[in-house]
């Protein structure tokens, strides 16, 4: 798309991260939806399930508010304290 079409549109972010080994075999994800979005996680199975393979569909799902993902001081994604969400979700 040019950059005029994007204009005044949200970028996606988003981090990919490894679940904790205490919890190997489970696949997670957290979500963030854009603001004022409604996620519903059964939607997102399904949507995932008819997408991926089903060993790459999650079994356990976070939402967060774009306030709510933790951070690092650069302003990045911090992968670790997802895990530990994840991990506690």
């Amino acid at each position: 798309m040019s950059e005029a079409a994007n204009a005044g549109q949200k970028k996606d972010t988003h981090a990919v991260t490894r679940t904790p080994s205490i919890i190997v075999g489970i696949v997670a994800a957290v979500v963030v939806p854009i603001d004022g979005a409604t996620i519903e996680t059964d939607a997102l199975r399904i949507r995932t399930n008819a997408q991926l393979s089903a060993y790459k569909v999650p079994t356990r799902w976070l939402v967060l508010s774009e306030h709510e993902v933790p951070s690092l001081g650069s302003g990045k994604p911090d992968k670790r304290a997802m895990r530990t969400l994840l991990a506690q979700a």
